[in-house]
């Protein structure tokens, strides 16, 4: 494999335990690889082309560089029989330190390290992207689930309003039925009182007239009993008289005697006339009794004749209230149809529209999941896009870099003492790790500050730059 080509090193091969991914990392296609490489490729060979013109343009400037640089060289032999740099030499000496830090974190970004710390966080954003996709079917499937509870608890309560609706209707068709009949029951009895009392004051009407009668009759006997009392007291007197005037009038006794007789016989016509009247008023009473048993027992039989009018009327109107209570009842069971077909069609309505929701949900999900997925590889296709321009000028700056690097270590060894060089080597070498280690730590910023899961950090977190160097 060329050098300048971007390669990602596979994380357990320099670990001490082999990882195991929990999920599979996404996969790019062969195609889409290639169209990275390809503009990768392409805008390097125009940062090349560049390169070669400034190469042929900076021929010039390259000479004086090397002036320069012997310049420096000499100044700094100065410096050495002096002790004392000046502040040109400072900058300049600063100036390198810049140049060789920033050639070194270019090869440091160049570094299997850091192509493993690449490959980490690459997979724990992936991991991350992957839970909130989770979360986000998660979130859709609550929503949904609690949508389909909140539409059936709806669909409970307009039941159960049916049901309270068709109990209270059931209710006030029996409390109908028992104010009708309690309506019939309360007219026949007001009815039957009402014959009642029209009896009892026939009744009454016959008694008074009987008490009547009897009164007469009382008033009748009563009076001639009076009237033989009477007779009686004029009998007395009357012998009281004659005996009185038999001593004067003893010749009147004849004469007397004999208006005695016709006085009595006069009474006695008189009473038998009083007794013949009697006799005629007893047999017009027993007349009038008669007559009035006879109308009586025609009344008996006009009241038997109205009971069985009453009666039909009775059996008329009740057949009339429960032809109505039938029909009322028909009424009821037709609403009660209508109702259930109306209940029947509104779930199945709203079953439809349950569904159509449930459908337009499942097409929405599935485009925010395409979509999603079409932004996710679009950014992982710029990222790599973006890794891989990054790493050619990155490879670039270290050519660079690295040629002048050579020329001052080619310079330095021809002046310098080797164990001097020893020792920037090895600080070069912990200044390396400093960087991979600062470098790391960017990284571990930059993935929590994105919201990565704390399990999902810990492989870049537990990475073991110094073992990894030894290596």
């Amino acid at each position: 494999m060329s050098a300048r080509e971007p390669h990602i090193v596979p994380v357990h091969q320099f670990m001490k335990k082999p990882m195991v991914a929990k999920q599979p990392a996404q996969i790019l296609s062969q195609s889409d690889l290639d169209r990275i490489r390809n503009n990768a490729q392409s805008v390097y060979q125009k940062e090349e082309t560049l390169k070669t013109t400034l190469k042929q343009t900076d021929l010039s400037k390259d000479q004086i560089a090397r002036t320069r640089m012997q310049k420096l060289q000499e100044g700094d032999d100065f410096r050495k029989t002096q002790k004392k740099p000046t502040n040109d030499e400072l900058q300049l000496k600063e100036r390198a330190r810049q140049l060789q830090d920033n050639a070194l974190r270019a090869q440091v970004e160049q570094d299997d390290i850091a192509k493993i710390m690449n490959t980490l966080e690459l997979q724990a954003r992936a991991f991350a992207v992957r839970d909130r996709q989770l979360v986000i079917q998660q979130r859709v499937e609550i929503d949904r689930q609690m949508e389909k509870q909140r539409d059936y608890e709806r669909n409970q309560q307009e039941l159960a309003q049916l049901k309270r609706d068709e109990e209270l209707k059931k209710q006030k068709a029996i409390r109908d039925q028992e104010i009708m009949k309690e309506n019939a029951d309360v007219e026949h009895k007001r009815k039957q009182t009402q014959k009642l009392l029209q009896e009892e004051s026939k009744l009454r009407e016959a008694e008074l007239y009987r008490q009547k009668q009897k009164q007469q009759i009382e008033a009748e006997k009563q009076l001639l009993i009076e009237k033989r009392e009477n007779q009686r007291k004029i009998n007395e007197e009357t012998a009281k008289i004659n005996e009185v005037a038999q001593l004067k009038k003893q010749k009147d006794i004849e004469a007397e005697k004999e208006l005695d007789q016709k006085i009595k016989k006069k009474m006695m016509q008189d009473e038998l006339d009083h007794l013949e009247s009697e006799k005629r008023k007893i047999e017009l009473e027993k007349e009038n009794t008669r007559k009035f048993l006879l109308k009586q027992q025609e009344f008996q039989d006009q009241n038997k004749v109205f009971k069985e009018i009453e009666a039909q009327r009775e059996n008329a109107a009740r057949e009339k209230q429960e032809r109505e209570f039938q029909s009322k009842q028909e009424k009821i069971k037709q609403q009660k149809l209508l109702e259930l077909k109306q209940t029947e069609e509104f779930e199945r309505k709203t079953e439809e529209q349950r569904q159509l929701k449930k459908q337009k949900e499942a097409i929405e999900m599935a485009r925010e999941a395409e979509k999603m997925k079409l932004e996710r590889k679009k950014w992982q296709m710029e990222q790599m896009e973006k890794r891989e321009r990054q790493n050619l000028k990155a490879f670039k700056l270290a050519e660079e870099f690295e040629d002048q690097i050579k020329e001052t270590k080619t310079m330095r060894m021809n002046t310098e003492d080797p164990k001097l060089e020893l020792t920037k080597i090895n600080q070069e070498k912990d200044k390396k790790k400093q960087m991979l280690q600062a470098l790391k730590n960017e990284k571990l910023q930059a993935l929590r500050q994105a919201g990565v899961d704390e399990k999902y950090i810990v492989s870049l977190e537990a990475l073991d730059i110094e073992e990894l160097m030894r290596r």
